[in-house]
C-alpha cells in the first residue's frame, strides 16, 4: 500500500500504510522479540536477517512520525466510503497516530537504558492530541448477512463453540457490575436442578470453567448481543483503551493518586459505549477505592 501510494496526490494513503506498518510492527515484536523487519519485503531476500527489537522500535517510531506528516497534508486524494474505519475523517486517522504514539513510548518506558519519566511525559504529550471521545473510537462495522457477519456470531450462534468465562462472571457479580447483562446473555436451564426451566422472574448467570467439563449450552451464558450480535461492531481502537494508557504514563510520573482520574474514566467511556446509564455509572464508580 505504501509502493502504491508513492505520488503526491495518494498521500493520505500512504500515510494509513505507514500507521498500519508500524502498528502490525508493534505487535508481532511485542510477541516475540527479535523479528525479520529491515528485509522482510525485499523479495530478493529469501531469509531475512531477525533485527533486535530496539531496531524495530526505531522503525515503528519513524513509521508513526512519518504517517502523522502524512495524513496532516493539506491536499491529497481523500479516502471515502473506501476508508472502513473512519469513512475518510482523516482528523481522527491523525488521532489515532497519536495514540499510537503515546502507546509505543510507554512500551519503551520500561526497555533497558530508557528514562521511563520521559518516556511517560513522551507519551501523554501525544495523548493530549489523540482520542478526544468514544466518538473517535475505531470501530469496524459488520453488515451483517451472508460473508458479512461478525465472526462471533459465527462461533456462537452457528456453531455454540463460545460461551462466558467463570473467572469474569463472577467477577462482575461479586461487584455488582452493571456491564454484565450486557456482556453476557442469562442461562435458561438450571443445571444443578435439572433441566427445570428457569421462571421469567429469574436470571442467573453462570460462567464455564476453563479448562473444565463441558457443560450443556443451555446451562451456561452465552458473550450478549453487544458483541455477538451477526452485525455488532468489532473495536480496534477505544477510548477507554488510551486512558488506561494514560493512567500508567501518570503512574510512572507522579504516582497512583494522579493516575486515578485517567483510570475513572476509563470505567466511565466503557460503561458509556456499552450503553450503562449514568446513575449505574456513578454509582459504581462510587463503589471503587481510590489508587493508591
Amino acid at each position: 500500500m505504501i509502493n502504491d501510494a508513492s505520488g503526491d496526490a495518494d498521500v493520505y494513503y500512504r500515510g494509513m500504510g505507514k500507521l498500519f506498518y508500524a502498528w502490525t510492527f508493534q505487535v508481532i515484536t511485542d510477541l516475540w522479540g527479535p523479528v525479520p523487519y529491515a528485509e522482510t519485503f525485499n523479495p530478493t531476500i529469501r531469509e531475512p536477517k531477525y533485527d533486535d527489537q530496539k531496531v524495530v522500535y526505531a522503525g515503528i517510531e519513524k513509521n508513526l512520525d512519518e504517517a502523522v506528516a502524512d495524513l496532516s497534508s493539506p491536499t491529497g486524494r481523500r479516502p471515502t466510503l473506501n476508508d472502513l474505519l473512519y469513512g475518510g475523517d482523516l482528523t481522527r486517522w491523525v488521532k489515532l497516530a497519536h495514540f499510537l504514539q503515546a502507546r509505543t513510548n510507554l512500551r519503551l518506558a520500561y526497555a533497558p537504558g530508557e528514562d521511563k519519566v520521559a518516556r511517560a511525559n513522551k507519551a501523554l504529550a501525544a495523548l493530549a492530541v489523540g482520542l478526544a471521545s468514544n466518538a473517535d473510537d475505531a470501530d469496524f462495522i459488520y453488515p451483517g448477512g451472508d460473508s458479512a457477519r461478525n465472526p462471533l456470531y459465527t462461533f456462537q450462534e452457528l456453531r455454540s463453540q463460545l460461551v462466558a468465562a467463570e473467572f469474569l462472571v463472577e467477577l462482575l457479580k461479586s461487584r455488582s457490575d452493571p456491564r454484565l447483562p450486557i456482556m453476557f446473555t442469562p442461562i435458561v436451564y438450571d443445571s444443578v436442578r435439572g433441566t427445570t426451566r428457569y421462571p421469567a422472574s429469574t436470571t442467573r448467570y453462570v460462567g464455564h470453567h476453563n479448562g473444565g467439563a463441558t457443560l450443556a449450552d443451555s446451562t451456561v451464558s452465552w458473550i450478549g448481543p453487544f458483541f455477538s450480535a451477526e452485525n455488532a461492531k468489532l473495536n480496534i481502537v477505544s477510548y477507554a483503551d488510551q486512558k488506561f494508557t494514560e493512567a500508567e504514563a501518570r503512574l510512572i510520573v507522579n504516582g497512583a493518586a494522579a493516575a486515578d482520574a485517567a483510570y475513572r474514566d476509563v470505567i466511565r467511556a466503557n460503561m458509556q459505549k456499552l450503553g450503562v446509564g449514568t446513575a449505574a455509572i456513578t454509582a459504581y464508580l462510587a463503589a471503587r477505592a481510590t489508587l493508591g
